[in-house]
């Protein structure tokens, strides 16, 4: 357990020391500054992932991924037909008759 976990309500304790105004004051900026610190957190992850996928390309783009995995599933399928295919050829090859 860490100290960010804990959920203390500071403006019960602030309060009879502050005032109810001050501490309500201080919790909304307190409220703020985490929104503030939650939205910029996604934003710099945001414009991490865009950097490195349309400016650097040092990583595939989403749609790039979906093409790929989809390219991949195409490539599967046409394997197990194959497979399949070659099983039926070689039960159909081990049924005729041995030419001596």
């Amino acid at each position: 357990m860490t100290i960010e976990s804990l959920d203390i309500n500071w403006q019960d304790y602030l309060a009879p020391i502050l005032g109810d105004v001050l501490s309500n004051e201080l919790g909304e900026v307190e409220r703020s500054a985490k929104d503030w610190g939650r939205s910029a957190g996604g934003s710099m992850r945001r414009n991490v992932r865009d950097y490195l996928s349309e400016e650097a390309r040092l990583v595939p783009t989403a749609l790039e991924v979906d093409s790929f995995s989809n390219r991949l599933d195409h490539l599967r399928l046409g394997i197990d037909r194959l497979e399949a295919k070659t099983e039926l050829l070689q039960r159909r090859l081990a049924l005729l008759p041995q030419a001596k």
